[in-house]
């Protein structure tokens, strides 16, 4: 078979248009925002001379690793099953007066930390898992669905 000036272009055309096709891919999934969650549990504030005093915190931090910036409007904790199941609790919403009382607009590269106070909740470390929600009703988690459900004691047959 013998290839022709215009099955030459043609296959030049397919190549470089794949490759763009490509490219713009890529650049479409960096440009998302991208919150990374983390919850860590028993921090003091240090001195001790501020509002938070002698409690004990639990800090939910939010992180945007995307390019585009994004507002968040809340952050929480879920409760593990043990709670759920007296049917009073599901969530802890973070409403401290310092951290959360407004939308928080997250940049590229910039974090934000929610505390809450940690007494009387009755969470175990090992059980924390968190999340923030964003202007538009998206969830953020600190855990990906799987550990969720091994975390909070979720899956069938867990005591």
């Amino acid at each position: 078979m013998k290839l022709t000036l215009t099955d030459i272009l043609a296959l030049w055309g397919a190549i470089i248009s794949t490759i763009l096709a490509t490219i713009k891919l890529m650049d479409f999934m960096r440009d998302k925002a991208k919150i990374k969650v983390r919850v860590k549990a028993n921090y003091q504030v240090y001195p001790r001379n501020n509002e938070y005093g002698d409690k004990v915190l639990i800090m939910i931090e939010a992180s945007n690793r995307g390019r585009r910036p994004i507002t968040l409007t809340k952050a929480y904790l879920i409760a593990p099953r043990r709670l759920r199941k007296t049917g009073k609790v599901t969530h802890y919403i973070c409403m401290d007066r310092l951290t959360a009382s407004r939308p928080v607009e997250l940049s590229e590269g910039k974090y934000h930390m929610y505390l809450m106070d940690q007494e009387g909740l009755n969470i175990k470390e090992g059980e924390l898992v968190g999340g923030v929600i964003d202007a538009t009703g998206n969830y953020y988690f600190s855990h990906s669905y799987i550990l969720r459900v091994i975390r909070l004691g979720l899956f069938f047959g867990h005591r």
